[in-house]
């Protein structure tokens, strides 16, 4: 494990704001030693309320994910 990594804070989120996936990262990464993980609950829309950088999704993602949509 990255030393940079371990004595990172760092903050897990999910798209919806009680985000299973989330809980589940986190438990991975504390198996792995890392211990400074918090899960902001509130997902994604508590992420952007505290003004933290969003990146835009590529046009790849968007053509992966109208394709899902139309199946």
């Amino acid at each position: 494990m990255d030393a940079n990594l371990s004595a990172s804070d760092i903050a897990v989120y999910g798209m919806y704001p009680n985000d299973a996936t989330a809980r589940k990262v986190r438990k991975q990464l504390l198996r792995k030693k890392v211990v400074n993980v918090r899960i902001l609950y509130g997902g994604l829309d508590e992420w952007v309320r505290r003004g933290y950088a969003v990146e835009p999704l590529s046009p790849e993602f968007n053509l992966f994910a109208a394709s899902m949509a139309r199946s």
